[in-house]
């Protein structure tokens, strides 16, 4: 996960972490504590892309190609269309409280984003 996001450039770096040795055979998941530990070390625009990958479960190509029309906060869930999907099939999947918390704060920056750009005048143009 890790790797992923340092190459599509949401990472500087890779965090310096002591895990424990595993042959490369294997593949596990992050536990708690290390996702918390992970995630404390970041600025908050890279967290909450790892928070997305964390709390849905998603491909990391699947948080990229989420949007607003596929986000339903009343019902708690995205909606997610079968052409994003590499399974070609929809999926709903629920939103963590955590989650939740990102999709609140990208709404309101986006929604200061276009108020600025509506007083400016320059969304006329």
């Amino acid at each position: 996960m890790l790797n992923l996001a340092a190459d599509h450039g949401f990472l500087d770096s890779l965090p310096r972490l002591k895990l424990k040795t595993e042959s490369r055979a294997s593949q596990r998941c992050a536990h708690e504590e290390e996702y918390r530990a992970i995630v404390s070390k970041m600025p908050r625009e890279h967290q909450r892309v790892v928070i997305a990958w964390w709390e849905t479960g998603m491909r990391h190509r699947e948080v990229f190609n989420l949007r607003w029309p596929m986000v339903d906060l009343r019902s708690g869930l995205l909606r997610l269309p079968a052409d994003i999907l590499k399974e070609k099939s929809p999926r709903r999947t629920p939103i963590s409280y955590e989650l939740r918390v990102v999709l609140e704060e990208l709404k309101s920056e986006q929604s200061k984003i276009a108020n600025l750009t509506a007083k400016d005048g320059s969304a006329n143009r």
